[in-house]
């Protein structure tokens, strides 16, 4: 183990290392005070890494607290057999990373990150043990190996997963000024569609809108009903309110449906009857996008939108943690308002297009379509048939972003049993970080019986459509 290496923020450890004339193989250390950005008050913690170099290649990587790196020591052993005996996290830097999620619970169900990064959770990498890394730390030492050149811009990919109960599993109807997002529809829960058809609140309905004079008496209309119903919604939040301290629960405590549904019981018939008139009411203004498997809906900035009980999602967003609530059948935990004033000075009132998937050049036998471009990231759902192998760097030169150009690292989530990448399955519902320095990565079909599997690649920057 040589000296340990001192590292600015931004500065990338491997880069260091490939910098050096005569890289010996070995165990190197390196440390760095970070700022903990995804947390309140972004408080810097010091924190050590170690990296295994053969051959001149980083193989291997560890991060930990530079107090505990201390306690353990440096590593006299090769650096996976250390990291198994101090039981942390030793990751292989030959392949692509396994992302491992945290879990978000919501009024409505929960959410579910991939590579969330936040005070809320952070998620990790997973290690061939099953050991987390986690990943900000990982962003930190890697920031150009990986990819990103700019860790806190990394997509967000993430599962939203509502209840199946109406109204308890229908998501904030809210809007963003500047969160890019798109929705792949991966199960529609039979308990609440039995004909497999969900749906989402999806701007504004049309044949509404035309029953007033102008479009400053829909939003007056409009606003008068979202006025009435969330009087209605505070009178009953506050009796709830009163419950939750009853029983000892938290104000702002999510909490299951059946316990919500219990105290509402317990709340006088008139207002329940009061709510439903009102909520019935409000809703009629919105408009609703039948919904089934495979479909896919990009939301437009300044649309107002309220995924429905029931239709789980894949989301992939820029990670802008902004919105505009203009209503919501139940407490809103996360704030003391709702935003609908606000929202209606912008919002916009027309019809959203939700145009088919443009088809775009595949290599022999795959399909690639375009599940959307915006200007921070492209996403696309490819088809690979039985025992096809693509590299993924021709997969990211389809997708206009050649070579290993900055922010050129691959996020692959599995639709389908079947799929793998550099090797490595990818169960249906997980996900996979691929850095841009990896070469010669093989995205295949190894599904014994299925004809197909389907995979969601996104990469950062906008796609063009280019041929493969």
């Amino acid at each position: 183990m040589r000296k340990i290496i001192e590292l600015t923020e931004g500065q990338d450890a491997i880069a260091w290392l490939l910098a050096q004339p005569e890289l010996e193989d070995g165990c190197y250390g390196f440390v760095m005070r970070h700022r903990q950005y995804y947390l309140a008050g972004e408080p810097p913690i010091v924190l050590q890494a170690y990296i295994e170099v053969e051959a001149a290649r980083a193989v291997a990587l560890c991060v930990l607290p530079e107090a505990a790196a201390v306690k353990l020591g440096a590593p006299g052993s090769p650096l996976g057999l250390w990291c198994q005996n101090a039981a942390i996290a030793c990751i292989d830097l030959k392949a692509p990373f396994t992302l491992s999620t945290v879990d978000i619970p919501k009024p409505w169900g929960r959410e579910v990150w991939f590579t969330g990064i936040e005070q809320r959770g952070q998620c990790g990498v997973q290690d061939a043990h099953g050991r987390t890394l986690t990943l900000p730390w990982l962003l930190a030492f890697l920031p150009d190996w990986l990819g990103t050149g700019y860790p806190q811009a990394i997509t967000l990919l993430k599962i939203l997963d509502p209840l199946p109960e109406p109204v308890f599993g229908d998501l904030y109807f809210e809007m963003h000024e500047k969160k890019q997002e798109v929705y792949v529809v991966t199960r529609v829960d039979e308990r609440a569609w039995p004909e497999g058809v969900g749906g989402i609140r999806f701007g504004f309905n049309q044949q509404k809108r035309s029953e007033f004079s102008s479009d400053d008496a829909f939003r007056k209309a409009y606003l008068a009903a979202v006025h009435a119903y969330r009087a209605c919604r505070d009178e009953i939040d506050h009796k709830i309110d009163i419950l939750r301290a009853r029983d000892g629960v938290a104000l702002d405590a999510a909490v299951p449906a059946a316990q919500t549904k219990a105290w509402q019981a317990e709340l006088p018939e008139a207002l329940k009857q009061q709510e439903l008139r009102l909520r019935e009411t409000l809703d009629s203004f919105a408009a609703v996008l039948p919904l089934k498997v495979g479909d896919v809906v990009k939301v437009p900035c300044f649309t107002p939108h309220s995924l429905l009980h029931g239709v789980t999602t894949v989301e992939f967003q820029t990670p802008v943690y902004e919105r505009k609530i203009l209503s919501f059948a139940q407490k809103v935990l996360t704030q003391p308002h709702w935003d609908t004033e606000a929202a209606l000075e912008v919002v916009n009132l027309d019809a959203p297009e939700n145009t088919p998937l443009p088809v775009l050049p595949a290599p022999a036998g795959c399909s690639r379509e375009q599940v959307v471009a915006f200007d921070d990231f492209s996403v696309e759902r490819w088809q690979l048939p039985r025992r096809a192998r693509v590299e993924l760097r021709e997969v990211v030169a389809c997708s206009g972003r050649a070579g290993n150009s900055a922010n050129s690292y691959v996020l692959i989530m599995a639709l389908h049993e079947g799929v793998s990448v550099g090797g490595r399955p990818i169960a249906p519902g997980q996900a996979a970080l691929v850095p841009a320095a990896l070469n010669d990565i093989i995205l295949a079909c190894d599904a014994p019986t299925a004809e197909q599997v389907t995979c969601l690649i996104s990469i950062p920057g906008p796609s063009q459509s280019v041929a493969c």
